[in-house]
């Protein structure tokens, strides 16, 4: 049943936002495609080890926002029935996850900084824990909306 519900509302999310250009994109999706495309098109000039570090670290980026969105939704399907031991286990899952992924946004930015590229992303997001949250399950949202149009 949850696969069918997914992907009903999928199609009608898809439906609903074919037409939507970038410029029409949430600020999160915006901040996330704009870095993509910047990895996408890393000047020539920098050395081939320095562009491979990037690319492996959005790589890497893109691998935590989705572990850290399995492990919120994990901790949300918890219920007054979820033994505490689960519940603390998955909290601190969570949390993990959640640091791994802002540590992984600010090694990105170091990288980008020290090659002389553009890191004004970073500030975009944010540096609190509540934007890096909203940030992720946004793009996380976008990203699977794009996935379901392919």
């Amino acid at each position: 049943m949850e696969d069918f519900l997914g992907n009903s509302w999928r199609k009608l999310h898809r439906e609903q936002t074919q037409t939507v250009g970038l410029e029409e994109l949430g600020k999160e999706a915006k901040i996330y495609e704009d870095l993509k495309s910047c990895i996408k098109n890393l000047p020539d000039s920098l050395s081939e080890q320095t562009r491979e570090d990037i690319e492996d670290n959005f790589q890497a980026l893109q691998e935590s926002i989705a572990n850290y969105i399995q492990t919120v939704f994990a901790f949300n399907k918890t219920n007054e029935e979820t033994p505490k031991d689960v519940m603390l286990r998955l909290d601190e899952s969570r949390s993990f996850a959640h640091n791994a992924l802002i540590d992984q946004l600010n090694i990105l930015a170091r990288l980008m900084k020290n090659s002389e590229l553009d890191t004004s992303w970073r500030d975009m997001i944010g540096y609190n824990r509540t934007d890096v949250q909203k940030w992720a399950q946004e793009v996380d949202r976008h990203v699977n909306i794009k996935e379901g149009e392919n």
